[in-house]
């Protein structure tokens, strides 16, 4: 299983409102690869926010540790606005008995 920690935002394209942002990106590659993902975030309770669980649960990520917060802005735009985003991916890998647990972080500044 991989675990996918990292900030969701919400991004308008033609066919409507999709998870967007570094986090959903990698999630939804490593789903789209065959691996067993789920995304741990945020978002907020209103329209975006549905729209945004509904998009991961179509690209077969899972999202059982995404909370909804009322005071994230229901906004689309959110994506822009964010200076820094940091991703922490988990890998856990059970072998002989004992679970490995494989880490990496990745932190990026938006130009």
């Amino acid at each position: 299983m991989i675990v996918v920690i990292g900030a969701l935002l919400a991004r308008e394209t033609e066919s409507g409102i999709v998870a967007a942002g570094r986090a959903a990106t990698v999630a939804r590659v490593a789903a789209s690869a065959g691996a067993d993902v789920q995304l741990v975030g945020k978002v907020g309770e209103g329209a975006a926010g549905d729209a945004v669980l509904l998009s991961l649960a179509q690209a077969r990520v899972g999202h059982v540790a995404v909370l909804r917060d009322a005071t994230i802005p229901d906004s689309v735009s959110r994506a822009s606005k964010a200076p820094m985003t940091t991703i922490m991916v988990a890998a856990y890998q059970r072998c002989n008995g004992s679970t490995h647990v494989h880490q990496a972080r990745f932190s990026a500044r938006k130009r």
